[in-house]
């Protein structure tokens, strides 16, 4: 998450479900595009060192 944000692709927040860290992103407003979330997603897999 950190990592993402760092790059200035996406801000993303963090939390915890079911005793585990995750994190918690928004794709609803009306202005996201399908671009933008797959940019976010390529973003966190590279991140993630995938």
């Amino acid at each position: 998450m950190t990592r993402v944000q760092d790059g200035g692709e996406a801000w993303m927040g963090g939390t915890t479900w079911q005793g585990q860290a995750a994190i918690r992103i928004s794709v609803s407003n009306w202005s996201t595009t399908e671009t933008d979330i797959d940019r976010t997603a390529d973003a966190l897999l590279q991140a993630a060192g995938r």
